[in-house]
């Protein structure tokens, strides 16, 4: 008789469990807002800047500057400094600019830095 019991009891717990972690949360996360605004003050990067990237649709500017040893990197914005790009593509770089938040129709909203000013960076110390 004690069988039938605790077999309903595990039951009614699994189905609680199930219902539990397949619930959504209540904290919701907008993919077309970040959380935070981003920064309004000027930004100095240092690292390998890559002009090779692409994304789903062509949501992307085709610029990235990646950190040491990182994959991915940030999305840059080089329009306003894109024949100095081109020349600097693929070595180490130091953009300055500022952060801003694009949004795509697929990727939702992506955090972009707009950049003013690249120049050459020397190789890391090791």
């Amino acid at each position: 008789m004690r069988t039938p019991m605790i077999l309903a009891v595990m039951l009614l717990a699994l189905a609680l469990t199930v219902v539990t972690c397949t619930r959504r949360s209540s904290v919701r996360v907008n993919p077309d807002r970040p959380l935070t605004a981003p920064s309004t003050q000027p930004l100095s990067l240092v690292g390998t800047l890559r002009g090779d990237m692409m994304a789903i649709g062509g949501e992307t500017s085709g610029w990235v500057l990646a950190g040491d040893g990182a994959t991915g990197g940030i999305e840059l914005d080089v329009s306003s400094v894109a024949a100095r790009a081109r020349e600097l593509e693929g070595q180490r770089v130091s953009v300055t600019g500022k952060m801003t938040d694009r949004k795509y129709v697929e990727r939702g909203t992506v955090r972009v830095l707009v950049v003013d000013q690249i120049v050459s960076a020397p190789e890391p110390r090791r």
